[in-house]
């Protein structure tokens, strides 16, 4: 009775601090082998794969590679965005290519996900637990380097543009839209200046077609004289 009860509470502790132990030493694993340029496992961003790099003993030590395919998908989509792109259009253009996120469709959700990952820059951050199991602040992240996709600098030009295109910026129809120079392109006219909005007509022969327009002369009754330009000769200028 008392005894047995007594053994079984012992048992316990002791398995409930192996168990602690356990987790301590896996956590120093993890971040050893983060400081030394390993991968530690989880779902592989796109744009890449694992290989092995190194063998102690039985365990593989893997680090990321980039798969060239996937690559260029993503410094397609840099480019776009950097060139002003809305992510409407990357996500339709995309779809209607049939070009897959692993096998999913591109959605605005999957799309500022992969705009954002750093990852795409050549390095990424590790961010296993403590000893205590507490996750350790940004500044004692352990960054861990692998191949670039894009440049660092492309990456920030285009979260530069992401963050001046924000509704709190501008407006939602704005940067969201499909249009390249929407909110870019600006009236040419002497006293002008002022942006050039998109707008749309039905030929004769009933083919819809559209034009950018200046917006002082359409929505705010001013006398300019700038006159309309076809959608498709000014971005192929561009």
């Amino acid at each position: 009775g008392r005894t047995k009860r007594m053994g079984q509470t012992i048992t316990a502790m002791v398995d409930e601090q192996r168990a602690i132990d356990d987790a301590i030493y896996t956590r120093k694993s993890r971040r050893a082998n983060a400081r030394n340029g390993f991968w530690n496992g989880g779902p592989v961003p796109f744009g890449f794969k694992t290989y092995v790099a190194h063998t102690d003993g039985k365990k593989q030590r893997m680090k990321l590679e980039i798969v060239p395919s996937e690559a260029a998908v993503l410094r397609q989509i840099f480019d776009w965005a950097e060139q002003g792109r809305g992510g409407r259009w990357i996500v339709k253009t995309l779809n209607d290519r049939c070009v897959k996120l692993r096998g999913a469709r591109f959605t605005n959700g999957n799309l500022a996900d992969t705009l954002g990952r750093k990852i795409n820059t050549g390095i990424y951050y590790d961010r296993t637990a403590d000893d205590d199991g507490i996750v350790p602040d940004r500044e004692d992240w352990i960054p861990v380097e692998c191949p670039a996709v894009i440049t660092r600098e492309q990456f920030e030009r285009g979260a530069a543009l992401r963050s001046s295109r924000a509704p709190t910026q501008m407006a939602p129809h704005v940067a969201a839209g499909t249009t390249l120079l929407t909110g870019i392109a600006r009236c040419g006219m002497p006293g002008c200046g002022t942006g050039m909005t998109i707008g749309s007509g039905t030929s004769r022969t009933k083919v819809k077609y559209y034009y950018y327009k200046c917006n002082a002369r359409t929505n705010m009754a001013q006398r300019c004289r700038c006159p309309n330009i076809r959608r498709k000769k000014l971005n192929e200028a561009v």
